[in-house]
């Protein structure tokens, strides 16, 4: 399910996909969960909750990306959405001023870009 987050005084803060989720206790395989496919039993918490899921998109309030990336949900008690994959944050004139890669939450790389958006070694 697509979802938007708001600013207090109304712009769009960020955007992406929902996954809607029940936790129970007996979670904690570890393994990413794109769907849903527990039955409800005796081991489940009674609400269904929300998880960010796949690409999202963060922007400032006069509407330029800013961030975007991808989240996961892992199996583990709590459901947390954790990021995955690239990150790419961008200055206010849109170039790209870092990257930061993840694997299931953890930074593997870590990339910084100058002010023309060239990457600095």
């Amino acid at each position: 399910m697509r979802h938007q987050e708001f600013y207090s005084t109304g712009e769009l803060k960020g955007e992406g996909e929902m996954l809607q989720i029940r936790d129970y206790t007996s979670r904690g395989d570890g393994r990413q969960v794109d769907f849903d496919d527990h039955e409800c039993c005796i081991e489940c918490f009674p609400e269904i909750t929300l998880r960010k899921i796949n690409t999202w998109n963060y922007f400032n309030k006069n509407g330029s990306v800013i961030i975007t990336g991808s989240y996961v949900v892992l199996d583990y008690m709590g459901v947390p959405s954790i990021r995955d994959g690239v990150w790419s944050v961008f200055q206010e004139d849109g170039k790209l001023f870092q990257q930061v890669v993840y694997s299931e939450g953890k930074i593997t790389e870590l990339s910084m870009f100058d002010s023309e958006g060239a990457r600095i070694e």
